[in-house]
């Protein structure tokens, strides 16, 4: 399974996810980016119990907030590659 599988995954809003949704989201997370998985929890559990929030509104934003770091790594990745053709003379620009 390649890094964007979990883009794949999540629905564009994540705060509509079904219950189904939102299960195979968790369990494709902890497949594939298993790091992501403690902060993913820990937002949830601050959100609920310190923002007053059910579990599920809770762990539908932490969805949210996991899925813009992950974003951001495949976007960061992929400018490290770039950059690394650039450096090794592979790529012109």
């Amino acid at each position: 399974m390649n890094k964007n599988a979990l883009a794949e995954v999540l629905p564009a809003k994540p705060q509509e996810m079904t219950d189904a949704e939102l299960f195979i989201f968790k369990e494709v997370l902890h497949f594939v980016y298993p790091g992501l998985v403690e902060i993913y929890e820990e937002r949830a559990a601050i959100m609920e119990f310190d923002g007053g929030m059910s579990r599920g509104q809770a762990e539908r934003l932490a969805a949210i907030l996991v899925r813009y770091m992950i974003d951001q790594l495949i976007l960061r990745m992929g400018n490290l590659s770039d950059q690394l053709q650039l450096f090794n003379g592979e790529k012109d620009d």
